[in-house]
């Protein structure tokens, strides 16, 4: 596998949110399967998983790896299309703990798996770095974490003031239709209607 290969394959796996992979686009890469591409992208970065866990694991079941100077996590959860990993990116300093806390924050449950995490390719260790959002590289983790728990705070907080402007509005829509539907029904006002 060639370096542009490798960095196609490492920038899959987002640093700032917890996603499936693309699955056809791993494909395109390795020249395999898309039934097989998670597999496929874990073979070719080294990411094994620990043994001892069947085909079918808990809900909330997170690894972590470190490849490439960097820390991958893949956590496994259902959605509406059915269960799947999803994957997110960490910077080397990020502690099992904090990863597996923001797997927390995201899904409402994970729990690590046990295992040593695996170095892969040491020689291409510096080749893509998992950096911080532009503007918050002085800040620590415990800073940054804090930090997005309180942009999450206030996204809930705008979020529900949105569901309530929604719901006056559907409200207000509801009358205007109930009023409408009445006003059309009414024989008068069909009449007066009619007369002009």
């Amino acid at each position: 596998m060639s370096k542009q290969e490798v960095e196609k394959l490492i920038g899959m796996v987002s640093t700032t949110e917890w996603s499936p992979l693309p699955l056809g686009e791993v494909a395109a890469v390795t020249g395999g399967s898309n039934k097989a591409a998670g597999n496929t992208f874990r073979g070719w970065l080294g990411l094994s998983g620990p043994r001892g866990f069947g085909k079918r694991p808990k809900a909330g079941l997170t690894f972590i790896h470190d490849a490439y100077g960097q820390r991958f996590a893949r956590s496994y959860h259902y959605n509406a299309d059915g269960p799947r990993y999803y994957w997110r990116r960490f910077p080397q300093s990020a502690s099992d703990g904090s990863i597996v806390e923001d797997a927390l924050r995201r899904f409402g449950v994970a729990f690590m798996a046990n295992g040593e995490p695996k170095s892969a390719q040491p020689s291409l260790l510096k080749l893509v770095q998992a950096t911080k959002p532009d503007g918050l590289d002085s800040l620590s983790d415990a800073d940054l974490v804090r930090r997005a728990d309180q942009a999450q705070r206030e996204l809930d907080a705008l979020t529900s003031l949105r569901n309530k402007r929604i719901d006056v509005l559907q409200e207000q829509i509801d009358r205007l239709r109930g009023a409408g539907s009445l006003a059309d029904t009414n024989p008068a006002h069909g009449l007066a209607k009619g007369g002009r």
